[in-house]
């Protein structure tokens, strides 16, 4: 038996999208089940997110250490593994536990098992005003020491592009491509317009913004497209009004919105349960992912399975999703947003929403299926389990 270890490390509790992607593939493997001789057990100091009960193929498995403000011999195992020496608590773990490959956890100088990196982005090597030295500095090690393994994974062509990039020394570390799908098994169990109107007091119809409100996700675009915009367009957004990083530019964004008097227009939600969330998303005009970077968007993938059209900022892992009917626009361009809102809303048409929702739904089950088996061909290739591809 192959025993398969995921690191689910949940910064805090406003990286929902890591919470998303996690759930998604603990749905994914278990939903297409693992090879029978693989065992995949996922670490996590959140466990409760998952609500999942564990079954053969996959376990959840508790790992309070990993978060290492948990207790003092955590944040003594912090220090120690910020070093990039060793992870003490998971090298202790994965020999105890017979673990024979670490998945999404930081490679070290001395580790027990061979480990795979996930590097989510590259967003610090485009934006580095966003992201201190420091964390600039850690995550600039962390792919450094994943060469050590011999192989990095991202979640899509456009960060494995990236690497290649700005770490062309890094020429012999193999690039693994994981396209995540997102977790919909509730998407036929959503609440209806009416509930959601009713719940969250908004009427008539919208364009649904889902993003957090942190500085990349652009925000201030979308207020300044709806400011040249009549009064019967109006957008409804959720997500954290938080930004470890800085929340300057939140209270701009509020700001702008009040000075605009567009409260009654950009209503601002919050966090709201997910099925509320996808419920908004069904029943929207459109979804409108205005980022200026991605390292494979939560959102996007949602909507895209959902059947919904998209207005997306034209960037490049946006064009890799590629949603059909997609609207592309260019994140510093406002007037471009307002005039492609203006488009969908003329556009809108109940049997072109039918159509992408029933193709949706059946590439959302490609997509899903291949989530999980590439997931565990990946591991074959690490762990040398894979047969030589014909050449």
């Amino acid at each position: 038996m192959t025993r398969i270890a995921i690191s689910a490390y949940l910064r805090g509790n406003n990286w929902l999208g890591g919470v998303s992607y996690f759930r998604s593939l603990v749905s994914a493997l278990r939903k297409y089940p693992v090879p029978n001789e693989f065992s995949v057990i996922i670490l996590t100091n959140q466990s409760e997110a998952f609500g999942f009960h564990n079954d053969a193929s996959v376990n959840i498995i508790d790992a309070p250490w990993l978060d290492s403000f948990g207790r003092f011999d955590y944040l003594l195992n912090g220090v120690i593994k910020t070093s990039g020496l060793i992870n003490p608590l998971l090298y202790r773990y994965a020999k105890k536990s017979g673990i024979d490959l670490i998945t999404h956890s930081p490679v070290n100088v001395l580790n027990a098992c061979p480990t795979l990196f996930w590097m989510q982005d590259f967003q610090h090597c485009y934006f580095p005003e966003y992201f201190s030295r420091y964390e600039r500095a850690r995550r600039d090690r962390n792919i450094r020491l994943s060469s050590k393994a011999g192989d990095i994974l991202f979640s899509s062509n456009s960060a494995a592009k990236d690497f290649r990039q700005f770490f062309p020394e890094l020429t012999s570390t193999r690039i693994h491509v994981l396209q995540f799908a997102p977790l919909l098994d509730d998407k036929n169990n959503l609440p209806t317009r009416h509930e959601l109107s009713l719940k969250y007091k908004f009427f008539g119809d919208y364009f649904f913004l889902p993003n957090q409100f942190w500085q990349h996700k652009n925000h201030s675009i979308v207020v300044e497209a709806l400011r040249r915009l009549p009064s019967t367009f109006q957008v409804v957004a959720t997500g954290i009004l938080s930004d470890s990083r800085s929340n300057n530019h939140i209270q701009d964004i509020l700001e702008r919105i009040d000075r605009y008097s567009l409260n009654d227009r950009f209503k601002i939600l919050g966090v709201i349960p997910r099925k509320d969330l996808l419920g908004l998303m069904l029943h929207s005009l459109c979804v409108i992912n205005p980022s200026l970077f991605e390292g494979w968007s939560t959102t996007v993938e949602e909507a895209k399975y959902l059947g919904k059209r998209l207005l997306l900022s034209d960037i490049p892992v946006h064009r890799e999703q590629n949603p059909l009917d997609a609207i592309f626009f260019s994140p510093l361009e406002p007037d471009e947003l307002a005039q492609a809102m203006h488009r969908v809303k003329d556009e809108y048409s109940t049997p072109r929403e039918q159509t992408r929702w029933i193709q949706g739904w059946d590439a959302y089950e490609t997509s899903a299926e291949r989530f999980s088996s590439q997931y565990i061909k990946i591991a074959k290739k690490i762990l040398s389990l894979e047969p030589p591809e014909n050449t």
